[in-house]
């Protein structure tokens, strides 16, 4: 249902209508800055790359074919924050770890990702069954709140404060592995 509303958002942007993009700006914006902020911790930087998307996705909405309004907007913030991170000195350290966890698209794990993944898998495991389900549907499956909550039949702040639950427990859990863990997170769950 929530993606019907945004294949006709996207077909009235296209015909330039703002109040369309209007509503599609304020629908992802504070998600997309979230997701963007949990990886560079900058608001000022995360506040410009999601003003430079929603700029793109303006300029460029009547050539593009979005299926997936959501999934599209979280890929280009992806793609922007790897972009800044490759581009800034100060996050040379952020780029190595995301170097690396990039190769795994190319079946060749570095060890430490293994680990990693296998630590927070088992750490993931320990959660309360509701939580552990909400954060996998989140996290694993790309559902949206919304979506989660009419598939488990609960409330969208259930849904948030579950996942809230989740993440606050994983980053005691693996407070040792703060640059990665953030990398697996923001790209990978």
């Amino acid at each position: 249902m929530d993606n019907n509303s945004d294949i006709i958002l996207i077909k009235q942007t296209k015909k330039r209508n703002e109040k369309a993009f209007t509503s599609i700006f304020n629908k992802y914006w504070d998600e997309l800055f979230i997701s963007a902020f949990f990886v560079l911790k900058d608001e000022d930087v995360c506040k410009d790359i999601v003003q430079e998307i929603f700029v793109s996705f303006w300029n460029r909405c009547p050539e593009l074919e979005i299926i997936n309004l959501r999934a599209y907007l979280l890929q280009a913030t992806k793609y922007q924050v790897a972009k800044y991170i490759r581009d800034n000195q100060k996050y040379e350290v952020l780029s190595q770890s995301y170097e690396n966890i990039e190769t795994v698209e190319f079946n060749e794990e570095p060890i430490e990702y293994k680990e990693l993944h296998t630590i927070i898998s088992q750490k993931i495991n320990t959660l309360p069954e509701r939580c552990r389900e909400v954060f996998r549907l989140s996290r694993l499956e790309g559902l949206s709140n919304k979506q989660i909550g009419e598939k488990l039949n609960i409330s969208v702040s259930t849904v948030e404060n579950q996942i809230t639950k989740a993440l606050k427990f994983l980053r005691h859990e693996l407070s040792g592995y703060t640059t990665l863990l953030s990398l697996v997170f923001f790209f990978h769950f």
